[in-house]
């Protein structure tokens, strides 16, 4: 461990120049309604309104990632036809979205099994 800490220590973490990334959020959409695709799935959140209206119209369909059952009831409300349940053995990084309850919050700690069969 010592000989990492010697090689790790030195890094000067301010010199790492930080490249950010213009959103090209609604480029990507754009692409993919010009490009008329068959499915579009998308994670930590839900598309807006305008988004899933054109996509119903060009036939799109749409699949939308849920952590927790409130979150599939949403997604499935919003006009999703398929939801990919994600349990919490997916870790850290999770597509969760409706946090701003304690009930979601602690329900967002359900592992896929017990997801399934609540949903």
């Amino acid at each position: 461990m010592t000989y990492y800490l010697t090689k790790l220590i030195p890094i000067d973490i301010d010199s790492i120049p930080v490249k950010l990334t213009k959103d090209i959020f609604s480029e990507q959409i754009e692409i993919v309604l010009n490009e008329k695709v068959s499915v579009l799935s998308f994670t930590f959140g839900c598309l807006s309104d305008d988004i899933i209206n054109k996509c119903k119209q060009l036939g799109i369909k749409l699949i939308g990632t849920a952590t927790t059952t409130k979150e599939a009831v949403f997604l499935k409300h919003r006009g999703c036809d398929a939801i990919c349940l994600q349990g919490s053995e997916a870790g850290g990084h999770r597509g969760s979205f409706l946090t701003n309850d304690i009930e979601t919050i602690e329900q967002s700690t359900i592992g896929l099994q017990s997801l399934l069969s609540q949903t």
